[in-house]
């Protein structure tokens, strides 16, 4: 409608749908393909790969009803699902939406380079059947398992996850159109990418 907003708003008042639309207007760009996990199948996926190693760089404690329900403690940690995703959507108190989301794309590129870890060239199929029936998605099951195998030749480089750029406000993270526009075309129209195809 032309305001301003937080994308779990869109898609709670549209779904997938809406916020295909609203990324499109946002970025200008095509959106082909998406990937939706629920808490149930991002639980399954961490447990399938034997858990997610993680930095807890401040201990994480949850109350319910006054009584401590769960706890990490700082420093290194595997965790499986269910901590996983207590972490994962953990809030701190001090915590902002920017470091929060920071904190999360820590945890995802961990999970990225675990299932990479765990998987090889031959394995893709097996695990990619398995992972199928954890995820909602229009992608293709030839496009997905191109666009894995892609990714497996790149674990040795690394995963890179960015943020669009956003306004903290008293509404919370709301986009920063002008930095986001800055960004799209530095990662999708860089003139430097020709010239690095055309050698």
């Amino acid at each position: 409608d032309g305001g301003r907003g937080e994308l779990r708003a869109v898609f709670a008042a549209g779904g997938v749908p809406a916020v295909e639309r609203v990324v499109e207007e946002v970025l200008r760009i095509p959106v082909h393909y998406y990937v939706l996990v629920d808490y149930d199948g991002f639980t399954e996926l961490v447990d399938i790969i034997g858990g997610v190693e993680v930095d807890v760089v401040t201990a994480v404690r949850y109350y319910d009803e006054g009584k401590l329900v769960f706890e990490l403690e700082e420093g290194q940690k595997r965790l499986l699902g269910s901590e996983a995703l207590r972490y994962f959507r953990y809030r701190r108190e001090a915590e902002s939406d920017v470091d929060r989301l920071n904190r999360q794309q820590e945890f995802v590129v961990e999970l990225i380079e675990e299932l990479l870890d765990t998987a090889t060239s031959s394995q893709l199929p097996r695990l990619a059947r398995h992972v199928e029936g954890l995820v909602e998605t229009n992608l293709g099951w030839e496009d997905g398992l191109k666009m894995a195998s892609i990714l497996l030749r790149r674990k040795a480089v690394g995963i890179e996850v960015t943020s669009l750029p956003v306004e903290e406000t008293e509404a919370g993270c709301l986009p920063d159109l002008e930095g986001i526009e800055k960004m799209v075309a530095q990662l999708f129209h860089n003139p430097s990418w020709r010239k690095v195809d055309s050698r």
